[in-house]
């Protein structure tokens, strides 16, 4: 958060000769003590008769907002303070019908108000304290608006009705505090502006799935119709779709959304990965349902599409996984295949295409998994994960190699796995 510096005013010391206390407080106050001055001026509004005196009351705001600046205050009495000078200041335009006090400063005790909340609220979120930043930079808000609604102009600054920095802060210690509802409406306050700019990204994914998560409809088509627009190239939207569908259950509509995005952007890996994810899932991750044989080559495809541009070798563990999985299913449905005397020559012709095929992926596999084995092999440590796949493509590859009848490369393999200690 940035600190804000204050503007410095020189007070009145011409006081009303009717007013000698005021003079002996405004005395005080020259020397800086306003904890003195403070107690002076509360005595002296107590008394009924001096109640109505607007100069009494300007002279409140000055030491209040004075005594809120000081270091030793605690923040939580730095903000009474403050608060208190506001109500003083327009008591004190209340009593003076010709305003002079205010109008011969410019109404800068206004603006000096604004600034202080704002620099309290700015200390409050550094020092952790959400709900106090929260309440700061309201009243900075708060501040502000009325300024606005009073015309006050300033040369030193100049105010806007939708001031983005504060809002964003009042947004975010709100958030920090736990506080959603606060945060949402302020953010909104951005977006319901148009305000974009990559300052403002992050507000847009997180009401887009601030929406989505609460199943609104109507207010999640609005932000994402927005954040798309604003953000043509931020993933995120798209993520977040193919999320609430994952969730759906629907997987129709799940896969011809991913479809629609491989076909535009094959490249792009958090897309291909996912998609490959979800088909492999649908696939291999339910033991008692038959797998889908037009998605082998499908999940093949967008997953050597992922491996191009991955940076983790997630997308080459995860094809070697498949190609296994589907070289077993092969095998498995080949096996189911007895050769005997009764066999029937169109099955046994069956068998063999089975077992070539498992073959095939097989052959497939083998520089998936070279690739892999060197990867883990290139590793000062391996973490546990690491241990667990390292040994599970080298045994890939055991098997691979002895189906290939490459008995020496086989047992290679299988050194690696006795090698991997856990």
């Amino acid at each position: 958060m940035k600190k804000l510096c204050f503007f410095s005013f020189v007070l009145f010391t011409v006081i009303s000769a009717k007013a000698q206390s005021l003079e002996d407080i405004g005395k005080t106050m020259d020397k800086r003590q306003y904890a003195a001055a403070k107690v002076a001026i509360d005595k002296y509004i107590a008394d009924p008769k001096n109640a109505s005196s607007a100069e009494a009351w300007y002279y409140k705001g000055r030491i209040y907002n004075s005594l809120s600046r000081d270091t030793t205050v605690p923040k939580a009495d730095a903000f009474n303070y403050k608060q208190t000078a506001f109500e003083a200041f327009k008591k004190n335009q209340q009593l003076d019908k010709l305003d002079l006090r205010m109008k011969t400063e410019f109404y800068k005790s206004y603006l000096d108000l604004y600034l202080g909340f704002y620099d309290l609220g700015a200390q409050n979120f550094n020092l952790k304290n959400y709900t106090a930043a929260y309440n700061a930079f309201s009243k900075s808000q708060e501040m502000e608006n009325y300024i606005l609604s009073k015309n006050y102009l300033y040369e030193e600054i100049k105010l806007n009705k939708l001031d983005t920095a504060l809002v964003m802060n009042i947004a975010a210690s709100a958030l920090q505090g736990s506080d959603t509802t606060n945060a949402v409406l302020n953010y909104r306050r951005i977006t319901d502006a148009g305000i974009t700019g990559s300052d403002y990204e992050r507000v847009y994914e997180y009401l887009s799935r601030y929406y989505l998560d609460k199943a609104d409809k109507t207010n999640a088509d609005v932000m994402l119709t927005k954040s798309k627009a604003a953000y043509p190239k931020n993933n995120f939207w798209n993520a977040l779709e193919v999320e609430q569908l994952s969730k759906s259950g629907d997987k129709k509509s799940l896969f011809a959304r991913y479809d629609d995005l491989y076909s535009k952007d094959p490249r792009n890996f958090a897309n291909s990965y996912n998609y490959a994810v979800e088909m492999y899932n649908s696939l291999w991750a339910n033991e008692n349902k038959t797998p889908d044989i037009t998605m082998f080559s499908k999940l093949t495809t967008v997953l050597k599409s992922a491996i191009e541009v991955d940076e983790t070798m997630d997308a080459t563990m995860l094809l070697n996984n498949h190609l296994y999985n589907v070289a077993a299913d092969y095998s498995t449905k080949a096996a189911l295949i007895k050769e005997v005397k009764t066999t029937k020559p169109d099955e046994l012709k069956k068998k063999k295409e089975l077992n070539a095929s498992s073959i095939s992926y097989m052959n497939q596999l083998i520089p998936y998994g070279e690739k892999m084995v060197k990867f883990f092999s290139s590793k000062p440590s391996l973490t546990t994960k690491q241990k667990i796949n390292y040994k599970q493509v080298a045994g890939f590859l055991s098997d691979a190699y002895r189906i290939k009848g490459d008995v020496k490369k086989s047992a290679e393999y299988d050194k690696i796995i006795d090698g991997i200690k856990f």
